[in-house]
């Protein structure tokens, strides 16, 4: 994913951004790097009540691409072990499937070979860089306990939800009314043009 700030072309000017305090998916705490993996992983998933096989499926799936993502990059790339790339840098690398068209696979022969090689005599390697990566483990996610302790899981949801609260005869301004008038606004100005 890019992290750089979107290009909006015409509309560079009138991008209008709502976040209410606690809603998780804009206002949440921005060092948690678990957070950021797990909704890449959420993100390869379908998710439908009507077959939650699919729902294991995908994640199945998108978990078994993990593992070999980071087997083919470890494997093909021995100098990673001496890097500063801890494994949750590079899992996260793994999930986000932006260039997921461009990746090269590893055959199972190959993904065996690599499993054996990190579970008998890299293992040593292995359990080094584990071992290495605590103190950044807890430094990349310090705002777990924000997230925790403060209330954006339970408020955040009913947030999210809010915005699209679009009752005509209540006495707010909603962020959904807002958002209407947005566009009609800028269809009215391209009108006038």
């Amino acid at each position: 994913m890019a992290s750089g700030p979107a290009d909006h072309g015409a509309l560079a000017d009138k991008v209008v951004h709502v976040c209410r305090r606690y809603d998780i998916a804009c206002d949440a705490p921005r060092r948690i790097a678990v957070l950021d993996l797990a909704l890449q992983v959420l993100g390869q998933m379908h998710f439908t009540l009507v077959d939650p096989g699919r729902t294991v499926d995908d994640f199945v799936a998108a978990v078994r691409g993990l593992v070999a993502s980071v087997v083919l990059d470890t494997v093909r790339n021995p100098e990673w072990f001496d890097s500063d790339e801890s494994y949750l840098d590079l899992l996260r690398r793994a999930a986000d499937r932006t260039d997921a068209p461009g990746r090269n696979e590893l055959s199972v022969a190959e993904f065996a070979d690599a499993a054996r090689w990190a579970t008998r005599e890299g293992a040593p390697l292995v359990r080094e860089k584990l071992a290495l990566e605590g103190p950044r483990f807890v430094e990349d996610n310090r705002d777990l306990a924000d997230l925790v302790l403060q209330p954006y899981i339970f408020l955040g949801f009913v947030q999210h939800m809010l915005y699209w609260n679009n009752n005509p005869h209540d006495p707010w301004y909603w962020e959904s009314e807002r958002i209407v008038d947005w566009i009609a606004d800028l269809v009215a100005e391209q009108n006038r043009r």
